[in-house]
């Protein structure tokens, strides 16, 4: 409950909590206006015996009663875990808004009203953050039919709703006209994205991502594949669900927000069944005083949703499924013999090629000194050498740029050593260093020379040229900037290079 963050607990078995503790306190302090779709939510454990929570859009700067304001962390812009023992807080990737999930080997999942399913794809403990290079944003909206995809309702459109939309359409009130100026069809508040990690339902529902459009009265499944060598996972609508949802109600009272894994291996609904949902900044004055927006507020719904046929499991210590397991994990925790039950970082990065864009991206993270990268520069290929090229120009290690440039120089001309040269420029100019400075000796004299006789060659093929081009742009001799004017000025210079020739002549 924003601010704070509280424990309850039952001391004599009663079902009433005796007990009342703030953990921690700050979440929304310090904003404006308290957005009530941006409040903290979804408590999970996590696999690692962390209490994980997303923090949503109001942020927050959160410490424990006992410590003083200027100890505070700020989570505006990050999730959050902590050790419920030890009670350290700890800022993790993201945030989205209302929802927040695991699958079975520990990946995590959140999603926002008009992006529905969002992978995080690397958390800030498995990878430090590395001075001479910056993973690629951790949230990942991997829905192949897109962030707001379609959605099959078959409740009516509120008049509210299609009054709005007129309105904004015709500019009488200000707000975002989505889905083309329809009023309906597509996710306008996902909510709740929940990882189904029962077995109630089968295989081929294990780690599917179910969630609540509490917009369009429906629950909406993704199956969440992953392509041969690939780390990223697509999520694909089934099959089964090609132009419906997994559950959609004509009751417009119907509100998923957020859902279960029982322990029976079902999936749970927890329904808001109200009237009017919406966020009060988001209806005009001339409409909000035909909308109770209190109506409802004493109502509310579980649903449990089983496969036909089921039969309610007789309980089993042997029993395997993720709810089992998970509750095994908290218990031997809260006993203090803990066990782990999935390693995340292990699971994305055994799904990956060596050539795949995210394990390139994280194998470089892990080059953290020059030595490191001097020794992977021989054996790197492809994007890995490309972005390794950039990051030893960054250290402006004497040893490591010397390997780069002894092989960029003995590479001879082509498009290859150009892009490598490209990105060993832009590292040492990060590090305000440039290539003249770093090659006294030079070693790239040759390459340059063969470039200019390519540059100049107009019987060579036009790629030909545009790649010697762009290695001359990182030579400042006058030999190489009187070629460079020469293609600006000659007529017999073909078009497109004619303008690579006026970028480079101008830089």
């Amino acid at each position: 409950a924003s601010p704070d963050l509280f424990y309850f607990k039952d001391t004599d078995g009663d079902g009433v909590a005796d007990l009342q503790e703030t953990v921690f306190t700050g979440w929304g302090l310090g904003v404006e206006r308290l957005n009530m779709q941006a409040l903290v939510n979804s408590l999970r454990w996590g696999p690692d015996n962390r209490i994980w929570g997303a923090t949503a859009g109001n942020g927050g700067s959160v410490r424990r009663p006992d410590q003083p304001e200027s100890e505070a962390l700020n989570l505006r812009g990050a999730d959050f875990s902590f050790d419920p023992k030890k009670r350290d807080l700890r800022a993790e990737n993201g945030t989205a808004q209302y929802g927040m999930s695991f699958d079975t080997e520990g990946r995590r999942f959140v999603c926002s009203n008009s992006n529905h399913i969002q992978w995080v794809a690397w958390e800030k403990e498995w990878f430090p953050a590395n001075p001479y290079f910056t993973l690629p944003r951790p949230l990942v909206s991997i829905a192949d039919d897109g962030a707001a995809a379609p959605v099959f309702r078959i409740s009516p459109d509120e008049p509210w709703r299609i009054v709005r939309t007129r309105w904004r359409v015709s500019g009488v009130v200000k707000g975002a006209v989505e889905g083309g100026g329809r009023v309906s069809g597509y996710f306008t508040a996902a909510t709740g994205i929940t990882l189904y990690t029962g077995d109630a339902f089968g295989p081929a529902f294990l780690n599917n991502a179910f969630v609540g459009d509490a917009g369009s009265n429906l629950v909406h499944r993704k199956v969440v594949k992953f392509e041969p060598g690939k780390v990223q996972p697509i999520a694909v609508r089934a099959e089964e669900d090609a132009e419906t949802e997994f559950v959609r109600s004509k009751d417009n009272w119907f509100r998923p927000v957020c859902f279960s894994n029982g322990p029976d291996g079902c999936l749970y609904i927890c329904d808001m069944y109200r009237e009017t949902i919406e966020h009060p900044w988001s209806i005009p004055e001339g409409i909000k005083k035909f909308v109770d927006l209190d109506s409802g507020n004493n109502r509310g719904r579980i649903w449990r949703v089983v496969p036909d046929g089921f039969q309610h499991p007789k309980f089993s210590l042997d029993r395997n499924n993720h709810w089992q397991k998970l509750t095994k994990a908290r218990l031997a925790y809260e006993s203090g013999q803990p066990i782990t039950i999935s390693h995340p970082k292990e699971a994305v990065l055994k799904s990956g090629s060596a050539d795949d864009a995210w394990s390139v991206a994280f194998a470089l993270n892990d080059l953290r000194d020059a030595a490191a990268m001097k020794s992977a520069w021989p054996k790197s290929t492809g994007a890995f050498r490309t972005q390794l090229a950039e990051m030893i120009g960054r250290t402006s290690d004497k040893e490591a740029v010397g390997a780069a440039l002894e092989t960029i120089a003995s590479a001879g001309v082509s498009a290859e050593s150009a892009t490598w040269l490209a990105s060993l420029g832009a590292g040492l100019k990060a590090a305000n260093l440039s290539l003249a400075k770093v090659d006294p000796d030079n070693r790239l004299g040759p390459i340059y020379a063969a470039a200019r006789t390519t540059a100049s060659d107009t019987s060579a093929a036009e790629s030909s040229r545009s790649g010697a081009l762009r290695l001359l742009t990182f030579d400042v001799s006058t030999d190489s900037g009187n070629v460079i004017e020469g293609l600006v000025s000659s007529d017999a210079t073909p078009e497109g290079l004619r303008q690579q020739a006026i970028q480079a002549f101008g830089s």
